[in-house]
């Protein structure tokens, strides 16, 4: 019998963020994301009402633990990903209905997300209005608003449509 695998209390990034976004050195870019592993619960709670507002103190609360299991060197460690397929591949291959909520986005950005978008067999993107990075967080009635008629259009209803026994 196997034995299972430990719990483990940090994550492991692969394909992604190998390289400081801006093209500055790696270390640079890594220092602050360790500096922020190394806050408290409590600095990072307030770090994000600070910065994140509307996300209100509850979603901060579950958003900080994440924070501090993100190791910036784990991805020094990381195996090769190799190069990811283009978008215009992966969206061909997924079948399930999909929705993609993305942050509110204009012109030439709007356009080449709605094209990739496009793609989906069966899926379709919807622009947050006003919504950045985290749009559940940062737009949440119309997120649950678009996720609804989203479940609806697929035959699901609010549990309490639903005639008894259903």
């Amino acid at each position: 019998m196997a034995a299972s695998a430990p719990p483990h209390d940090r994550i492991v990034i692969t394909g992604i963020g190998l390289a400081a976004p801006n093209g500055d050195n790696l270390a640079d870019f890594r220092a602050p994301l360790l500096a922020r592993n190394n806050m408290s619960q409590e600095e990072l709670v307030a770090g994000c009402m600070k910065s994140s507002p509307r996300w209100g103190q509850e979603e901060c609360e579950y958003w900080a633990p994440s924070k501090r299991r993100h190791h910036p060197f784990t991805i020094r460690e990381a195996p090769a990903a190799g190069p990811r397929p283009a978008m215009s591949e992966l969206f061909t291959r997924i079948t399930a209905p999909t929705l993609i909520l993305k942050a509110d986005a204009q012109g030439d950005l709007r356009r080449h997300n709605e094209s990739d978008a496009a793609r989906l067999p069966n899926g379709r993107i919807v622009h947050v209005a006003g919504a950045g990075h985290n749009v559940r967080r940062e737009a949440k009635e119309q997120t649950i608003e678009t996720l609804q008629e989203f479940l609806k259009g697929l035959g699901w209803g609010k549990p309490r449509d639903r005639p008894a026994g259903a």
